[in-house]
């Protein structure tokens, strides 16, 4: 079972610490994270301000950002390649250096490819930091979600996605139920058990 820290009480709710003063350099350098969240509650904002936050003190060799918006992009960075699913899978991943990939809203459209399970289970031996998102993590196969060490999730999802998070992570059900839009739960499961921590809304 997981171990939730500083238990907030439902009045604490509304005093959270905002998400955007969430530690990101205390991630483990190369390492998988996911983001579930419904529409517009500021998925693809944290996946920013992770790669601003973890770029500016240590540069990545190679940034990969995956997305099926065609002709909109996020980044507008020349450092940061913008493409489709079957980009990265045609894309190759530098062994010298460290790499973020960051797939964005469309795990249906990779999941099954063999470049991006080669990622997701070995990341770590391939220098590369994955981040990937979705609205519902009832959209993430089971034998995928185990290999996450590090999960975001934001508030106002359905009873359902509750219940798959705290049966896979462990996390208390009141702490999801009492979860208001913009808030997020983050986990993380590069302990022996799994820690819990509670922070406010990014808008």
């Amino acid at each position: 079972m997981g171990v939730l820290l500083s238990f907030p009480t439902l009045f604490e709710y509304n005093t959270l610490t905002p998400l955007s003063e969430f530690n990101v350099t205390q991630m483990k350098k190369h390492c998988a994270f996911l983001v579930i969240g419904k529409h517009q509650c500021g998925k693809t904002a944290l996946l920013k301000d992770i790669y601003n936050k973890l770029d500016s003190q240590n540069k990545f060799n190679k940034v990969i950002y995956v997305s099926n918006q065609t002709g909109k992009k996020c980044f507008d960075l020349n450092s940061v390649v913008e493409c489709g699913a079957d980009g990265l899978e045609n894309t190759s991943i530098p062994t010298e250096g460290d790499n973020l990939i960051l797939v964005d809203d469309c795990i249906y459209s990779v999941e099954d490819k063999s470049h991006f399970k080669r990622l997701l289970m070995n990341c770590r031996h391939m220098n590369t930091m994955l981040g990937v998102t979705d609205q519902s993590i009832l959209n993430i196969k089971s034998m995928l979600r185990a290999n996450f060490d590090y999960i975001f999730y934001f508030g106002n999802s359905s009873d359902e996605s509750n219940h798959i998070l705290s049966s896979t992570y462990g996390v208390e059900p009141e702490v999801l139920a009492n979860l208001k839009q913009f808030q997020c739960v983050v986990i993380d499961t590069t302990h022996t058990n799994p820690v819990v921590s509670v922070y406010g809304g990014t808008k």
